[in-house]
C-alpha cells in the first residue's frame, strides 16, 4: 500500500467515527437514548485509532522523514499538527468525561457533550484536511520511488494499536445501524 493510501485509510475511519459520535451526542440531546458502553467504546476507539495509532504512524515516522526533506515540501515547520494533535486528544478525553453524565440524563452534560462532539468533528476534519493538502498530495511529487518505498517499509513497521482502523471502522458502522434514528 502506499504510504499515503494507508494514512488516508485512517484518516477516512477518522472521520466517519467523528461523525457517528457527533450523531449519536444530538441523538441524546434530543432526549433519546443511548448505552454508555456504546459512547465510551467509540471515544476509546478514536483515541485509539487517531491518537494512538495514526498520530503515532504521522509523529513518529511521516514527520520526521519529512523533516528530512523539509526544503522539498515548501513548508518549515510540523509543530501545529503537533498542536492539533494535542488539542484532538484532549477534546476526547474531554468527551469521555461527559459520556457517562449524559448517558444517564444529565441535560447540561447531554448539551455539553453534544457541542463538544460538534467541535471535535469539524477539528478533526479540518486537521485531516490541512495534512491531505499539506503533504499527503504532495508525496509522489516531491519523493523518488525508493523513498516512497522506503516511507511505506516504515509505516508497515510500525507498532502502533493493532487494528484500531478496523476496529473503529466495524463499530462505526455497527453504531451507525443501531441507532439509525440517529443518522
Amino acid at each position: 500500500m502506499q504510504p499515503e493510501d494507508e494514512l488516508r485509510a485512517d484518516h477516512m475511519a477518522i472521520r466517519r467515527g467523528a461523525k457517528v459520535l457527533e450523531h449519536l451526542a444530538h441523538h441524546l440531546r434530543e432526549g433519546h437514548g443511548v448505552r454508555n458502553t456504546d459512547m465510551f467504546t467509540l471515544v476509546d476507539l478514536l483515541d485509539r485509532a487517531a491518537g494512538e495509532d495514526h498520530h503515532g504512524k504521522e509523529e513518529q515516522i511521516l514527520f520526521a522523514f519529512l523533516r528530512e526533506r523539509r526544503t522539498r515540501f515548501g513548508f518549515d515547520g510540523l509543530r501545529s499538527f503537533h498542536e492539533d494533535h494535542d488539542e484532538l486528544g484532549d477534546l476526547l478525553a474531554d468527551l469521555r468525561e461527559l459520556v457517562g453524565p449524559a448517558c444517564e440524563g444529565d441535560q447540561r452534560a447531554r448539551q455539553r457533550l453534544d457541542k463538544m462532539a460538534t467541535r471535535y468533528r469539524e477539528a478533526t476534519r479540518d486537521h485531516l484536511r490541512r495534512e491531505e493538502q499539506t503533504f499527503l498530495d504532495r508525496l509522489h511529487e516531491n519523493l523518488s520511488t525508493d523513498e516512497i518505498q522506503d516511507l511505506a517499509d516504515r509505516l508497515a513497521a510500525f507498532d502502533g494499536a493493532p487494528k484500531a482502523r478496523d476496529r473503529l471502522e466495524d463499530r462505526s458502522d455497527r453504531l451507525a445501524n443501531g441507532y439509525e434514528d440517529a443518522f
